[in-house]
């Protein structure tokens, strides 16, 4: 007979593979971001450098625009190829073909929403660039990144980070390689994006995706997917607007310069929360396993993940604080960026906000609460932005802070109230359930047709 002892070794090496596994994504999550945080910068570097403070501000004044956009292109396509795959064991081809047809309808519609929009706010950056942006946040950066969603379901983790660390790569050396032959303009950098990200698009399609027995063609799109797309991508793209919308607002009432320190001071910011967002990318998965007989699962996982993104944001918010005068020496980003110092400083709040608010939008997403969950990050989204038109013509980039911290503030405290609330609702159900089971499976065999039929009404009463 196995003693408990016995038992508890032979279940230790499962552990040990778990945790191993859980690692090693965590690793290779960690190198994709931390490459994003190298490109980041020296985007960040260089760009600020080459270009004139307004001409930087029009430039992050369009992602105000165009990030939101990107998200309903492909954020929640991305998420939806693992709930499919990953939660509900759909074929991967058909999914893979169903995701490509709407990632391109969803880029059209984009597409032509973003270049009527930036073309009306954004007057410091060319036509050109607008469109070259269009092309690649919009179209070719989806489709890769769903490409690297497939492989995280088909494969495992790791084969989606290459992808990943692929596309930053590519991003990375177009822009290093024009400013090492002094040919970095707005125009040069985004043709060269269409052209090597076109490429590398080219790739997925033609060598990635029949490596893992999909069809590259386009696939019928059920009802279910298309509305489920809707409630996953609506609250990434509010996400997007609610944390971008302030440049684009900044720009549309003229303060470009305000627009483009603004913009620097939160690219910094963006830089820091990097190392959590790894985190998250990396355990994100497995947020979606739901065990009815495991109670209060969501809400110990969210509270762990909290925990531990809080303090790690405690910790860069105050190194920066500390280091923030440093940023504006010469060998770094020079005087230019010291009139955003303030501004850097204003936005740390933004870090500790951001790690209590995510999680529990995490575990909403793993009770399927998909309704409660848009309806959260719309909201807050809506608020944000109702203050940045409120307040930005009269505090120009305090208004902006100000927008942003109060929706996150919304964001984190609506989000745990409604988690706890959802779970208690689902644990209900779930023990209800479950005594039903109970009861059937106790009930003798010789039950006649009558007591089944009285026993059979209080259930369905209930």
């Amino acid at each position: 007979m196995t003693t408990p002892n016995n038992a508890s070794k032979f279940r230790l090496p499962g552990k040990l593979a778990r945790y191993s596994e859980m690692a090693g994504d965590f690793a290779w999550s960690l190198l994709a971001d931390m490459l994003i945080i190298i490109s980041q910068t020296a985007s960040f570097l260089l760009l600020l450098r080459e270009l004139d403070i307004e001409v930087y501000g029009g430039y992050v004044g369009l992602y105000g625009v165009i990030g939101p956009l990107g998200a309903l292109s492909w954020s929640g396509l991305a998420l939806l190829v693992m709930q499919l795959i990953v939660r509900h064991e759909e074929d991967p081809d058909k999914v893979g073909r169903s995701t490509m047809t709407l990632a391109v309808g969803q880029a059209i519609v984009a597409g032509v929403v973003a270049f009527f929009i930036c073309s009306a706010v954004v007057d410091t950056v060319e036509i050109r660039v607008i469109i070259a942006l269009i092309v690649v946040d919009l179209f070719l950066n989806p489709m890769i990144m769903i490409t690297a969603a497939l492989r995280q379901a088909i494969i495992s983790f790791p084969a989606a980070a290459q992808v990943r660390i692929m596309l930053v790569v590519i991003r990375t050396l177009g822009l290093v390689g024009l400013w090492i032959t002094g040919q970095l303009t707005l125009i040069a950098l985004t043709t060269t994006w269409v052209i090597t990200l076109g490429l590398y698009f080219l790739f997925c399609l033609g060598v990635l995706w029949p490596k893992m027995g999909l069809t590259p063609k386009f696939g019928s799109v059920s009802r279910d997917s298309f509305k489920t797309n809707m409630s996953l991508s609506l609250p990434l793209s509010s996400s997007n607007l609610q944390k971008d919308g302030d440049k684009a607002v900044l720009n549309g009432y003229g303060f470009e310069a305000d627009a483009g320190l603004y913009g620097a001071a939160f690219r910094l910011i963006f830089m820091a929360q990097m190392p959590i967002q790894s985190l998250n990318n990396a355990l994100f998965h497995r947020f979606l396993s739901n065990d009815e007989a495991d109670s209060g699962q969501h809400s110990r996982r969210s509270y762990r993940f909290s925990v531990v993104s809080l303090g790690l944001s405690l910790v860069f918010a105050a190194i920066i604080f500390v280091c923030a005068p440093i940023l504006a020496q010469d060998w770094l980003l020079g005087d230019k960026f010291a009139p955003a110092i303030p501004i850097l400083r204003w936005l740390l709040i933004f870090l500790p906000l951001t790690a209590l608010s995510r999680a529990p939008l995490n575990g909403l997403l793993g009770l399927n609460a998909m309704g409660i969950r848009a309806f959260i990050v719309v909201s807050a989204a809506a608020i944000s932005m109702t203050l940045y038109l409120v307040l930005i013509p009269s505090m120009s980039w305090r208004g902006a802070v100000w927008g942003t911290v109060i929706g996150e503030l919304y964001l984190a405290g609506i989000g745990w109230w409604a988690l706890l609330r959802w779970e208690k609702k689902a644990d209900a159900m779930a023990a209800e359930k479950l005594a039903g089971e109970e009861a059937s499976d106790a009930k003798p065999d010789g039950t006649d047709s009558g007591d089944a039929a009285d026993s059979a009404e209080p259930a369905g009463a209930r």
